[in-house]
């Protein structure tokens, strides 16, 4: 059974947001995986569990945005992910 992983981001430099979206997509920017309003889990990061995620082994993006208002989410930083397997 897929157990998961945490995936802890550095919120360092960037401005406070009430929430925010982590989205993890694929190296041609195919979704893999997505949860909507994630709090900060202190002033320099962030933690989200990744709950039984279908990624095969490759190279994934990981897409931090703002959650602003009813707009889009306004993307913040991305981060490399590597699945080995």
């Amino acid at each position: 059974a897929d157990a998961g992983f945490t995936l802890r981001l550095d919120l360092r430099g960037l401005a406070a947001y009430e929430s925010y979206r982590v989205e993890i997509v694929g190296d041609a920017g195919e979704p893999a995986w997505r949860q909507d309003r994630v709090a900060a889990s202190g002033e320099e990061r962030l933690e989200v569990r990744v709950e039984q995620a279908r990624l095969g082994p490759g190279t994934y993006w990981v897409r931090l945005s703002a959650a602003e208002g009813s707009g889009q989410p306004r993307l913040l930083r991305e981060y490399a992910l590597v699945v080995e397997p």
